[in-house]
């Protein structure tokens, strides 16, 4: 597969309004979305005084609004795993305590790109029927020039 030049030059008129015009938006929607973030808090705390005092409180909760509306928060959690360290400690989890640590935790497999890319085509063509590759949504930078350093003289 042929990889594109990285540093094409596009700078048709119509490409450069369209760069523009996402840019605008880019920065407007960055600001719109720290705005309903800090709105979202505050109208959580002021709908759900009890929840917000609860620092367990999980589920599905409801307020009454005018005219048979509802307001509703979903009170959940955001849990991470040390993976390396629950590593270290399943041993002595398992035959100390007892605790089911296989039951506990779910073990998801994720493809080392890096030693996918090392294999051959054989083993890629026999992988393929359990690995697939969808295009991500590519990402988009602006980059200003790098100006360079100059001191008065």
């Amino acid at each position: 597969m042929a990889k594109p030049n990285k540093n094409e030059m596009v700078d048709t008129p119509e490409f450069l309004l369209l760069l523009k015009q996402w840019a605008e938006v880019r920065t407007q929607a960055a600001t719109l979305a720290k705005q309903e973030s800090e709105l979202r808090d505050k109208v959580y705390e002021m709908a759900f005084p009890k929840v917000v005092a609860d620092q367990n409180a999980v589920g599905t909760f409801n307020v009454n609004l005018p005219n048979n509306w509802l307001l509703k928060t979903v009170a959940k959690f955001n849990v991470t795993v040390d993976a390396p360290l629950l590593q270290t400690m399943k041993k002595e989890l398992i035959d100390r305590l007892g605790i089911p640590v296989d039951s506990i935790f779910k073990y998801k497999p994720e493809l080392s790109l890096t030693e996918y890319n090392k294999q051959s085509d054989v083993v890629k063509t026999e992988l393929s029927s359990i690995v697939t590759f969808k295009r991500a949504k590519p990402t988009i930078e602006l980059v200003p020039p790098k100006t360079e350093n100059i001191s008065p003289e």
